[in-house]
């Protein structure tokens, strides 16, 4: 289902980001040279192209439950063949976005990038993903809440299930936003402190840069946690498997 194609899709671009910053944190550790010996313009751009599609990817997922809940009624926004272009859109854009830090021909210190750079990522990465989950997450929620007082005048039962209902959604909403947020902005206002000459001490950079990861692994959790149909079908298929 489109549903399940999404949550996959947040899921495996987490997962994605999660694998880079691993494998960049253990290079950093144990092959420091090898890091040293890479072009800086591509290691920022890989780091922005795969945190551009964690982000993303719940602007796209922000998007489905805004059609599926205003525009249910419309055949086209009920068709795989819509969310797949989203989710195509999406990977695209977030290929694109990072473009201009080819641009940069200066040498990129490991823990300090140009303020160019800075205010960049912090604004694709972090502010406009959010200012846009924000608003959306909003309109779904107000009209969510219209719909519950148009149909306020049938019974009481049904009146309190919506309502239950309105506020789990809420609550699901902005638990996804603010731990999107408290995971990638810090790391981000960081690296713009930094590009501002101030300095920031590695221990604090390398303990902030743990928190992508800790919030991709909630998001993670809480998309399979509420996703029933999706889990009901992979444990359908791993115990075919073991059978």
């Amino acid at each position: 289902t489109s549903n399940n194609l999404i949550t996959v899709n947040v899921c495996f671009a987490l997962v994605l980001s999660t694998i880079y910053w691993t494998l960049y944190f253990s290079f950093e550790i144990f092959l420091t040279n090898f890091l040293e010996n890479q072009s800086d313009s591509l290691i920022i751009y890989i780091q922005t192209t795969v945190d551009c599609q964690a982000t993303f990817s719940l602007c796209v997922l922000s998007i489905y439950r805004f059609c599926n809940i205003i525009y249910g009624n419309k055949p086209w926004f009920n068709k795989r063949r819509s969310m797949i272009l989203c989710v195509v859109f999406q990977w695209v854009i977030a290929f694109i976005i990072p473009i201009p830090i080819w641009c940069i021909n200066r040498k990129v210190s490991q823990y300090k990038f140009p303020l160019g750079i800075g205010i960049y990522n912090l604004c694709v990465i972090a502010i406009l993903p959010t200012l846009f989950v924000a608003i959306i997450n909003g309109l779904i929620f107000s009209h969510a809440h219209r719909s519950s007082r148009r149909v306020h005048s049938k019974t009481t039962t049904n009146s309190s299930r919506i309502k239950t209902r309105n506020h789990h959604l809420l609550k699901r909403m902005f638990f996804i936003l603010i731990i999107s947020i408290i995971g990638w902005t810090p790391i981000y206002i960081i690296t713009y402190l930094q590009s501002l000459n101030i300095f920031i001490s590695t221990i604090i950079y390398e303990i902030l840069s743990f928190l992508p990861i800790l919030s991709i692994s909630i998001i993670t959790g809480n998309l399979f946690l509420y996703n029933h149909s999706l889990r009901r079908y992979l444990k359908s298929k791993f115990c075919r498997h073991r059978i």
